[in-house]
């Protein structure tokens, strides 16, 4: 059975900033608009190609290599083919990234408002070359578990907060074979933690271009000791429906259409209905304070516009025996195009 990519995250060095998104942004629009010339122009004087994946006459340009100013048109049109989006989804060391077709995606850094470097995020050579993914809905996933030492030192840091990044590498089988920390949160219990969490993981097999193929996906990890604000008799957030919720909603739509590129996608693929399911935590005054993914949609942009709009959500007060109280929801947003 042939498993598709769902996506991939990659990057190279840097902290992204409003303007760089906007590159980015803007490049890809102009990629997946067919604007080859306007693309072209975004592209700076010198491009490195830092490892990337291309099939039939592009492979050329997946090797590391500068960019030959023969070449620019060519590889532009080779983007052209794998039909890019944007994305604002990022790991901490990302600059922006491009996800195309299947779910591929390429990192972008930008230098004065150009696209200066494509490629691979947090590449290494024991990779092997491998493309990196990102495709959460495609394993079977354990949750984190902390000790309560763990959480304790974790409280005592003045962030009351840790987080980690990993790099696991699977074969063609989607058979774990390294697992590597990228950004440790240098308190070793809990990346030690983590990465039990990881080597509990089952993946599905990668296929690109219709083959079996190793592949590298970026993992990251984050934990917040701290406690919600609420007043005496209400100091943990109470679970209710979104429907108890609804009729505060102050800020926001219930209904978060995909993006206009996801919904192209969707139409491409001839897929009519598609969904995920997010846990929305949210203060004891109605505001946002939190957002986890349960199930994926499947469509990382699609991921990100939903995170973004739920980030946007404000109730009036929950009260409960006329106390206000911190609560969440777990709900389902769903798209039939």
């Amino acid at each position: 059975m042939r498993l598709a990519i769902v996506g991939i995250m990659l990057a190279l060095a840097g902290v992204a900033d409003a303007d760089d998104n906007e590159t980015v942004k803007q490049f890809a629009d102009e990629l997946a608009g067919n604007h080859a010339d306007r693309a072209a122009r975004l592209l700076a004087p010198r491009v490195a190609l830092d490892g990337l994946w291309f099939d039939g006459d592009c492979k050329r340009f997946a090797k590391r290599q500068m960019l030959a100013d023969r070449d620019r048109d060519a590889f532009v049109g080779c983007l052209e083919q794998l039909v890019p989006s944007s994305t604002s989804r990022h790991h901490g060391v990302s600059t922006g990234a491009i996800l195309m077709r299947d779910g591929l995606a390429f990192g972008v850094v930008v230098k004065d408002r150009q696209v200066a470097a494509i490629g691979f995020v947090d590449d290494d050579p024991s990779d092997a070359g491998a493309p990196t993914v990102f495709r959460a809905a495609d394993r079977i996933a354990g949750r984190l578990a902390v000790a309560a030492a763990t959480r304790a030192a974790i409280d005592k840091l003045t962030s009351h907060r840790v987080a980690a990044t990993f790099k696991t590498c699977v074969d063609a089988r989607g058979k774990i074979t390294k697992t590597r920390v990228v950004a440790g949160s240098r308190l070793a219990e809990f990346d030690a933690a983590a990465k039990h969490t990881i080597d509990g993981y089952t993946f599905a097999a990668v296929e690109l271009a219709g083959r079996p193929t190793a592949a590298c996906e970026v993992i990251r990890f984050e934990l917040d000791t701290r406690p919600t604000a609420a007043p005496a008799g209400a100091t943990r957030a109470i679970n209710i429906s979104p429907t108890t919720l609804e009729p505060l909603r102050t800020k926001g739509k219930a209904a978060i259409a995909p993006d206009a590129a996801t919904r192209s996608a969707l139409v491409k693929a001839k897929v009519t209905h598609v969904s995920g399911v997010w846990r929305a935590c949210f203060d004891l005054h109605g505001a946002f304070v939190s957002a986890q993914s349960i199930r994926s949609t499947g469509y990382p942009p699609y991921d990100a516009t939903i995170e973004n709009a739920l980030a946007d959500w404000a109730f009036r007060p929950y009260a409960v025996d006329g106390v206000a109280s911190p609560v969440c929801i777990v709900t389902t947003v769903a798209y039939d195009g």
